[in-house]
């Protein structure tokens, strides 16, 4: 980790010290505006922030004015790790600009930085957990105040959680039952949590081996870890081997659900994202082979039923963030898309023929004849379903 020199120019130590005990007491990114100025720049999101110095961030708002791209410093935008006090763009001491800030854009309502160019490619500018202090002016308004947003450091671009459900969600007051309950949302942050919640979650269950028996696998136990990033699944490393989680409840079509996942460590498929019926009659399946070293099995898949499998995004790896989520309609026709961290659309898969369940969610973990084995591992950070 290369340490900077402090830049010069002013800021309250009170200030960061707040911004730090916020980043401790609040698990959401904080916002704030130094001053209810009318019309002045507004912070209204800024995308996940990876170590790297050579990323895209985008932060997003309104009043941030006109201005054309840059390779340089200004006081205008400025990016302040509060744990290393490394502040981005950096002036030295006679005022030379140090440690510059590549703006390809700049809109009233969007700002993209491409990276740092005083580092290298590759390079880390930041530590994962860090705090940082996102600042943004109008320059057209003279003295205009500064708005902030703060947020951590997350691995490789990790997606922000989604905004709460709007539709209100269901609470249950007993345990599982063998009738599917009916669910308005149905929604798990992963991170919130230290061990698996057996009120939302279970694992070892009779459908879960049939799962696997059905695959010609072997079921394993899954070895779960949670930390800030969400959960950590692991457990398969030998050829034909299954693990994963059960959601404790069934749903029935109409609903969407969708997960944002990670693999961190692969030989084969470190996830897998399926919607199983108790009978096993109807799937849906998302597996993700993301070692290149398996030739042709290597990618995302989707299936439904017994159908042969589809690669619909041959080009995948370890460390990168994916949102897949699976749509069923009231027909029981299902659709699958899926979306990098910034959430766009990588790949849709259309018309697959899933039923009406009704549906458990799988979150697992398979290998079946890989040409590389070993250990596999994934992190999922979150999970949500809504009835539509």
């Amino acid at each position: 980790m290369t340490r900077f020199p402090h830049c010069i120019a002013l800021r309250s130590n009170l200030g960061i010290a707040a911004i730090l005990i916020a980043s401790i007491l609040l698990p959401r990114p904080a916002h704030c505006q130094t001053a209810n100025a009318l019309g002045s720049a507004h912070i209204a999101s800024v995308s996940s922030i990876s170590p790297q110095a050579w990323q895209t961030i985008v932060i997003r708002g309104s009043h941030f004015g006109v201005n054309p791209p840059f390779n340089g410093c200004t006081d205008t935008i400025r990016i302040t790790d509060v744990n290393s006090n490394a502040v981005f763009p950096g002036r030295n001491f006679a005022g030379g600009c140090n440690y510059p800030i590549l703006v390809t854009s700049w809109t009233e309502t969007e700002i993209v930085i491409e990276g740092l160019p005083a580092l290298k490619r590759g390079q880390d500018a930041f530590k994962i957990g860090d705090t940082l202090k996102i600042e943004v002016s109008n320059g057209k308004q003279g003295s205009a105040p500064m708005d902030w947003y703060s947020l951590k450091v997350t691995p490789e671009g990790m997606p922000p959680l989604p905004p709460p459900l709007r539709t209100p969600v269901a609470t249950s007051s007993s345990e599982c039952t063998e009738a599917p309950v009916p669910m308005t949302g149905h929604r798990t942050v992963f991170s919130k949590y230290r061990e698996l919640d057996p009120k939302e979650w279970q694992t070892s269950t009779p459908l879960l081996a049939a799962f696997a028996k059905m695959q010609d696998t072997e079921w394993v136990e899954p070895q779960l870890t949670f930390d800030q990033f969400g959960m950590t699944l692991s457990g398969v490393n030998g050829r034909r081997q299954f693990t994963g989680i059960q959601s404790r409840k069934s749903f029935t079509p109409p609903f969407f659900v969708r997960a944002t996942v990670m693999g961190s460590i692969a030989n084969g498929n470190p996830f897998c994202f399926y919607l199983v019926s108790e009978d096993l009659s109807q799937t849906l399946k998302m597996e993700g082979n993301l070692n290149p070293d398996n030739g042709p099995y290597h990618g995302l898949w989707i299936s439904a039923g017994n159908a042969q499998g589809v690669n619909v995004l041959p080009n995948v790896g370890i460390q990168q963030w994916y949102t897949p989520k699976f749509a069923v309609n009231a027909h029981g026709v299902g659709r699958v898309t899926i979306a990098d961290s910034r959430g766009a659309i990588l790949a849709t898969q259309t018309d697959l023929p899933v039923g009406m369940g009704p549906f458990f969610v799988v979150l697992g973990q398979r290998e079946g004849l890989p040409y590389t084995v070993g250990p596999n591992q994934a992190v999922w950070s979150f999970v949500e379903l809504v009835s539509e």
